[in-house]
């Protein structure tokens, strides 16, 4: 410690003992898809969480479905509008936009259909 502390700073006491303030640590671990399913079309009805109005540009209010993210399964196709809120976003599916859940979980917007061009 004190030798690396002398090269970065230019000085060292090495008559003292180091102390430890301030320790990072970043780790990056692979893992299995494990908290998602795999199942079929039209799966995520069951991750409906509530329903609110929401108000769209093309259509005004419409009774929206809301969407836990960590709920929707791999494979789940659906059509907007809805709302998927998660821990550190929240996704707004426009009317007509078409949604699916891919292999490993992340959700493709087709936003090309109805109202959401």
């Amino acid at each position: 410690f004190h030798a690396a502390h002398l090269r970065a700073y230019g000085h060292s006491m090495p008559e003292r003992p180091a102390e430890i303030v301030n320790l990072r640590l970043a780790v990056t671990v692979s893992r299995a898809n494990v908290d998602k399913v795999p199942t079929g079309p039209n799966s995520s009805r069951f991750a409906e969480s509530s329903r609110r109005p929401v108000w769209y540009p093309e259509t005004q209010f419409i009774e929206t479905p809301v969407y836990r993210r960590d709920d929707i399964p791999i494979g789940a196709k659906f059509v907007g509008p809805a709302i998927i809120e998660q821990m550190d976003a929240t996704t707004v599916i426009p009317p007509d936009a078409d949604v699916r859940s891919d292999a490993t979980g992340n959700l493709i917007i087709d936003l090309s259909a109805g109202a959401a061009t």
